[in-house]
């Protein structure tokens, strides 16, 4: 018997590679969203749209930001620890691809790691969530966002959603049919909004620079 398929999806107000951070081999969703980072499971799919705040896009027409599979739900110790995610550590000199660096917290409220984009009053918010989803299944389009068919497109709220907005059945295997028919690797597309440098496109998972 088939798993059943869940999309939640949500409305992006900003992009700044940090959350999700699709840099160094995997997407991680480790900061923000904090009811979706605690109540999604591992196979589901995330999707992130964005909004009139994000880029000006008008109601009704949102546009596809990211997509993950959720293959990894990871405690922010475990995630801090683990060999695989040390570059998502924030520091300077090797490109903004570090400097957005997600894996800032460990030991419960401790910040181990300063990041600008997120300070001490970001912090409760961010513990509430618990956990860091993990993905190798990802299609990361940023600032090149992508249009999506209505009679595809998942249900995207219209406001702003704890948990995110839930898609099941046919029509989410109908978007992730779509989506793959017309991006078949996973991987990065475009860098996220307002990125200046190229440092992105020295990352392994990029494919392509759909608007750039």
């Amino acid at each position: 018997m088939e798993t059943e398929i869940v999309i939640r999806t949500y409305k992006m107000t900003h992009d700044t590679g940090f959350a999700p951070n699709p840099f160094h081999g995997y997407l991680t969703l480790a900061t923000c969203k904090p009811g979706i980072r605690l109540k999604a499971k591992v196979g589901e799919w995330i999707c992130g749209f964005d909004s009139q705040e994000l880029s000006g896009s008008p109601v009704g027409g949102k546009r596809l930001v990211y997509v993950m599979q959720v293959e990894e739900k990871l405690s922010f110790d475990e995630y801090f620890e683990d060999p695989r995610f040390q570059s998502k550590k924030p520091s300077a000199g090797k490109g903004r691809i570090y400097l957005v660096g997600d894996n800032i917290y460990y030991r419960g409220a401790k910040a181990e790691r300063r990041s600008k984009y997120h300070e001490n009053e970001e912090q409760v918010k961010d513990l509430m969530g618990q956990y860091v989803l993990i993905s190798r299944q990802f299609w990361f389009f940023g600032c090149c966002s992508i249009e999506v068919p209505y009679e595809v497109k998942p249900n995207v709220p219209k406001r702003s959603t704890y948990y995110g907005a839930k898609t099941t059945g046919a029509k989410a295997r109908e978007f992730l049919d779509w989506l793959i028919k017309n991006y078949p690797k996973p991987g990065i597309y475009g860098p996220p909004h307002g990125f200046k440098d190229s440092s992105w496109q020295r990352d392994e998972n990029f494919i392509t620079a759909l608007c750039r």
